[in-house]
């Protein structure tokens, strides 16, 4: 068994192979011969890869640059926006009466 790993890691799969199979023939038949034995075989027998049709090159395809509109944007499309930004203004407006106490002429609207 030592010998036939030996042969393995010079790659000399042959000779692995040959002793592999000897230790078969005299009834070793554990996991590592067995493992062995079959790295050496599909070392020496690879899979041919399957034949495929030669792929033909398709000529690429830019996208092009979609137009810049210079027009206004519709009103109602930012209308989210426009309530969101009413609500913080009321809410910061709301903080700085609290933070002044109504004193100031900031806060007298």
């Amino acid at each position: 068994m030592r010998k036939a790993e030996g042969l393995e890691h010079q790659e000399k799969h042959q000779q692995a192979l040959d002793q592999w199979t000897l230790l078969v023939s005299k009834g070793f038949t554990t996991k590592l011969v067995m493992d062995g034995k079959r790295r050496c075989q599909m070392i020496l027998t690879p899979k041919s890869a399957p034949k495929t049709a030669p792929k033909t090159a398709k000529p690429a395809v830019r996208p092009t640059a979609k137009p810049v509109s210079s027009a206004p944007t519709p009103a109602g499309k930012y209308e989210n926006l426009d309530r969101v930004r009413a609500s913080h203004a009321k809410i910061a407006k709301e903080e700085a009466r609290e933070s002044c106490s109504g004193r100031c002429r900031c806060c007298q609207d």
